[in-house]
């Protein structure tokens, strides 16, 4: 370890024999640099090294400590796979880092990744959660445009321990590039290690495997951006395994989804690989809106033990509602859901917007069609109802308990 590594000194490191550069903080005064040559050994027999950047607290004046340059991989998708973990040491805390990939050929961009900002080329961000035991994370990134370069940003969110040494850093090992297909299937990604925690992040799908025999399975709703996913940070306390999924086509997942297939069958059979892969021995499906159309379409496919939706459009193509308002005329693959409710045997959680009269017209029809076969509620609100959907200490109780009481429910939310 160098203690006194000067201001913008960095140390080059190659990480299993491939052109990465390893840096710390170019502004991050106190940051060390660690190269463990002690580790195990990789599957052709070579030292599985790994790279830990760090900071002493006390003097630091930046949050951003590492950075990796990966050097003349050509292509516009890419396969990044890595380990990840982050300390401070003996603690089971986990702690949010922000995770940035940037897409670059500018040399003094390369010498100073800690420069890059909006001007520095096209860039992916997400955030992960990680604690001092390895996660494999698997991450494929789509850009517009060739560019030569890749260049790999890594920033702890929240510092947790004040004394100098002991605390903050990050460490990465096993880090491969590759170029592939934007059409690349996610059950491709998956480990065959059965213990293995593994992360896989996509566009438009998240999979987050936990040692849990829960998972929770979120539909976004219209509109929802690349690398963003929905009650991520909502339900970050529930320790279940998790799988985020958007529709970029805003098309009530019935044209599929990148990364699982072009039609619900498809989609269907990929998702059944990847919960099949985590292994739960309960699924709780969610979604609002079009997600919530997507919690049912894919909790009643897929025997889930519990599907929560708020305002679902249980039948498509009406004229004048919101899913004809983005798919117009086009056919639907499923355009009535109330045969596959009827017949799924799981908890049924459905919650509609009183003020809105779509919404209240969906709740009366569900009144007359399931009965007493779902649960139904009703929101006193129009169709956004974020302040609901913010509310963690209600909704994690019904995701934990899988059941309401009034002692639990938002208070604009009645029983019918």
């Amino acid at each position: 370890m160098d203690d006194q590594m000067q201001l913008g000194t960095c140390k080059k490191i190659a990480v299993d024999s491939q052109s990465w550069i390893a840096r710390r903080g170019g502004k991050a005064l106190g940051a060390f640099i660690e190269l463990d040559n002690n580790s195990s050994m990789d599957k052709k027999g070579n030292p599985d090294s790994s790279i830990r950047i760090g900071r002493i607290p006390l003097s630091t004046q930046m949050e951003e400590i590492a950075a990796a340059v990966k050097y003349q991989e050509q292509g516009t998708s890419y396969i990044v796979t890595l380990d990840l973990r982050c300390g401070p040491q003996y603690s089971s805390t986990k702690r949010r880092i922000t995770v940035e990939f940037f897409h670059t050929f500018s040399h003094q961009e390369l010498s100073d990744p800690f420069s890059l900002g909006e001007s520095g080329g096209p860039s992916i961000k997400f955030e992960l959660e990680l604690n001092e035991e390895w996660r494999n994370v698997s991450v494929l990134l789509n850009f517009e445009e060739l560019r030569p370069s890749l260049v790999l940003r890594l920033r702890i969110n929240d510092f947790l321990d004040p004394n100098p040494r002991s605390g903050d850093w990050i460490e990465f090992r096993n880090v491969n590039v590759k170029s592939c297909s934007s059409q690349l299937r996610i059950s491709s990604l998956l480990s065959s290690s059965p213990n293995v925690e593994q992360e896989i992040i996509t566009p438009y799908v998240r999979v987050i495997k936990r040692k849990s025999a829960e998972c929770l399975t979120t539909f976004s709703p219209v509109d929802f951006p690349p690398y963003k996913y929905n009650t991520f940070d909502l339900f970050a306390g529930i320790a279940y395994s998790r799988v985020f999924i958007s529709d970029p086509t805003n098309s009530w997942y019935n044209d599929g989804i990148p990364g699982l297939g072009t039609s619900i069958a498809e989609t269907l059979e990929e998702m059944k690989k990847i919960h099949d892969f985590l292994g739960p021995k309960h699924l709780t499906t969610f979604g609002a809106s079009m997600g919530g159309y997507g919690a049912v379409l894919f909790g009643t496919y897929l025997n889930a033990g519990t599907i929560v939706a708020f305002n679902p459009e249980l039948r498509l193509g009406v004229d004048g509602e919101r899913n004809t308002g983005f798919m117009g005329a086009k056919k639907h693959s499923i355009p009535d859901l109330y045969a596959r409710v009827l017949e799924h045997t799981g908890k049924k959680f459905l919650f509609f917007s009183s003020q809105d009269r779509f919404d209240k017209l969906h709740m009366e029809e569900a009144r007359f069609k399931l009965g007493t076969n779902v649960s139904l509620y009703s929101i006193s609100s129009g169709h956004q109802i974020k302040s609901i959907l913010n509310d963690y200490h209600w909704l994690s109780h019904l995701i934990e308990k899988k059941s309401l009481n009034a002692a639990y429910l938002n208070t604009n939310i009645e029983k019918l």
